[in-house]
């Protein structure tokens, strides 16, 4: 995880929630866009937030199939 996606983490709640789904492996990618777009439609999330969230999800859940 980057520099700026920890200040992210302890920034937001609903990134460290998403962060933790990730690394739960509780959603796969498709779950984790779907997440992130919730997210971002409610407004709890920022663009910024939403692209770290996904490349983490991407890079993550990638490497584990």
């Amino acid at each position: 995880m980057n520099e700026t996606l920890k200040q992210m983490v302890q920034q937001n709640i609903f990134v460290r929630i998403a962060i933790a789904a990730v690394d739960q492996k509780t959603q796969d990618l498709k779950g984790m866009q779907e997440l992130v777009a919730l997210y971002l439609a409610m407004k709890w999330i920022s663009a910024a937030e939403a692209a770290e969230i996904l490349g983490y999800a991407q890079q993550q859940l990638a490497s584990a199939v």
